[in-house]
């Protein structure tokens, strides 16, 4: 016999649907405008033994929430990380598992919603980073873009008008779970919570002065991050992205100096900036007060450093297809100009390199023989370590940036007959007759660096910070298709056990071009 819940209440007990028990009203008949009709007489629980004691690792109010009934849970816990044992939950191959905790009873039919925001910072942020995160203040930055999640619970004990932030967090985290049926997750659970999400964000947007508040700010990147777990979200992706960049500019670039709307700048930043390369736009994040500004109070990371070096290049990119598009507007000066920046751009990417080297001397990066770390044993191939996840990233980066530029002098290249005179021409071409070779070399070094980034201890924020990359090398392997074909197959191998791990997009963004999306 199924016992009711006494935590649902009446109108969606009618209407069959989810109810996350608010009082006085619920989350749903809020967000969805309907009246809410209230709540049979609650239960009272009596704990006949009490085990907590025995459970160290976990507070008193948890232990008695886990050791209830499934269909009889009470206690209101607030999301938090606290509340969140260490390494339970695992990103591997195989999607989300859930690691053995001693002492905690979970329905493997039902995942544990009052750890919705533990479970997407577990299963987002890398291990390794998960202890510099978890004190984040303003005094402190961390490695790695994704950081900002770690802020959630400090935005969360601001005003969420309307559980905005509280319904994207569990479209994020149902978008994880649906390809874990172990856990509770179903592409059904993840699609609803998504429609909710989206209701409560439109609803944001139409209440004055919401729009630019922390909380609303954050809920439209955790709508973000849930997209790239949907097979095909390239534009509604991109929509999100560009209104964030919207959002930001409203206000002051000194608002992001300090505090959560820094921190939540920092997480931003990378991806708008990436979202610029991809549809070759310029961005306001190439501003020198854009660049300068925000990192006056917090020295910027090695990532927010390359970025800094690295916003301009889309604006050349645009120029470029300009000239593209009709090369009677072309001159040649324009050619050439357009020539000597791009050997700018990369001149400053040599040079940033060897600032960061002379800054920290240890080995950024060496080459590994397939071993116990490495879990593609049909390759024999030699891959990229790294000693952490931000060289990781720098490099991946780095090397994809270079591929852009050199792949653009190419073009240039080609069209300069037209522009110049036969013995400037001899001479651009001549400087850059190993271009290509280059742009092969780097594109394999990206390749062979995925390896480090795709393991189950990165998380989600690993393999999700593959896909620019993957992408410039894979255009360059495309252009040689018949030389390039080991290279091919093994980026598709790659992007196949992205998808494995739950990003459903993953084959739009790196093979798709402009119609797909990337996130770092």
């Amino acid at each position: 016999m199924k016992v009711k819940q006494r935590s649902v209440c009446q109108t969606c007990r009618t209407r069959k649907l989810g109810c996350d028990g608010k009082r006085p009203e619920c989350s749903q008949c809020v967000l969805t405008g309907r009246r809410c009709d209230g709540y049979q007489s609650d239960w009272t629980f009596v704990l006949q033994n009490d085990h907590s004691s025995r459970l160290p690792s976990v507070s008193k109010q948890r232990a008695i929430r886990m050791m209830m009934p499934q269909g009889k849970r009470e206690v209101n816990v607030p999301l938090s990380l606290s509340s969140l044992p260490r390494n339970r939950y695992q990103v591997t191959s195989a999607g989300v598992e859930s690691s053995f905790v001693p002492g905690l009873v979970l329905n493997p039919t039902r995942p544990p919603w009052d750890d919705l925001l533990g479970l997407v910072v577990e299963c987002y942020i890398p291990e390794d980073e998960m202890t510099s995160i978890t004190d984040f203040t303003d005094s402190k930055q961390s490695r790695i873009c994704g950081s900002w999640l770690a802020i959630l619970p400090k935005i969360l004990g601001k005003s969420d008008r309307d559980c905005v932030l509280r319904a994207t967090i569990k479209a994020l985290a149902t978008s994880i779970l649906s390809h874990n049926p172990q856990m509770g997750g179903s592409a059904l659970d993840s699609v609803e919570s998504y429609d909710v999400a989206i209701q409560a964000v439109r609803k944001g947007l139409t209440v004055s002065g919401y729009a630019f508040h922390a909380v609303f700010i954050a809920a439209i990147m955790c709508i973000a991050l849930a997209e790239i777990m949907f097979p095909d979200s390239a534009i509604a992706f991109a929509a999100h992205v560009n209104g964030i960049g919207h959002l930001l500019q409203t206000q002051n670039v000194e608002q992001y100096c300090s505090g959560v709307f820094h921190a939540l700048f920092v997480g931003f930043r990378p991806i708008l900036i990436v979202e610029a390369f991809r549809y070759r736009q310029p961005t306001f994040l190439a501003s020198d007060s854009w660049i300068r500004i925000p990192f006056s109070a917090h020295k910027p990371s090695p990532m927010q450093s390359l970025l800094s070096e690295a916003a301009a290049i889309p604006s050349l990119l645009q120029q470029i297809d300009m000239l593209h598009d009709d090369p009677c507007q072309g001159s040649s000066y324009g050619v050439t100009r357009l020539l000597r920046y791009l050997m700018a751009a990369l001149n400053n990417l040599e040079n940033w390199e060897i600032r960061l080297r002379t800054e920290n001397t240890e080995p950024h990066y060496w080459a590994v023989s397939l071993d116990t770390r490495v879990t593609d044993a049909s390759s024999t191939d030699k891959y990229i370590w790294f000693p952490n996840i931000t060289m990781a990233n720098v490099y991946s980066h780095l090397w994809a940036f270079r591929i852009i530029c050199l792949s653009e002098i190419t073009k240039l290249t080609s069209l300069s007959p037209l522009f110049l005179d036969e013995n400037q021409s001899a001479s651009w071409q001549s400087d850059f007759n190993n271009t290509q070779e280059n742009i092969i070399a780097l594109s394999k070094q990206i390749c062979m660096s995925m390896e480090y980034l795709i393991q189950d201890g990165m998380r989600l924020f690993g393999p999700a910070s593959t896909f620019f990359p993957l992408q410039a090398a894979y255009r360059t392997f495309q252009t040689d298709k018949l030389r390039q074909r080991e290279s091919i197959i093994r980026i598709e191998g790659i992007v196949d056990r992205l998808v494995k791990k739950g990003l459903q997009s993953a084959p739009h963004i790196v093979f798709d071009g402009r119609d797909s999306v990337q996130t770092i």
